[in-house]
């Protein structure tokens, strides 16, 4: 028997396609108007460990709490109320010129 067969391998295979982490989208980019400086403190439902505090005026902590928001938000609004639009995407998606 080949490595990766076998009962145990077909129910992991099985187990890993029927669950996947829904994906959260935000209704309009636009609507992206989080806090880029000061301290943010994390609901429980995106930050469960603890350390939800986050000084966004210090060096890379914005990158932590972006990272964490895109991982752990369940709905849009997560999304709308913790993510900057121009912080999120400074040079790839300029805004367009009036």
């Amino acid at each position: 028997m080949r490595p990766g067969s076998g009962r145990a391998a077909l129910y992991l295979r099985e187990t890993v396609r029927r669950y996947a982490k829904p994906v959260v989208v935000a209704d309009d980019l636009a609507m992206l108007n989080g806090r880029t400086s000061g301290v943010v403190t994390l609901p429980h439902h995106l930050d469960w460990s603890g350390a939800a505090d986050y000084n966004l005026d210090s060096a890379g902590r914005i990158v932590d709490l972006y990272r964490t928001v895109l991982i752990e938000a369940t709905k849009a609004t997560d999304l709308h109320e913790f993510l900057d639009q121009a912080t999120l995407f400074p040079t790839a998606c300029p805004a367009p010129q009036a």
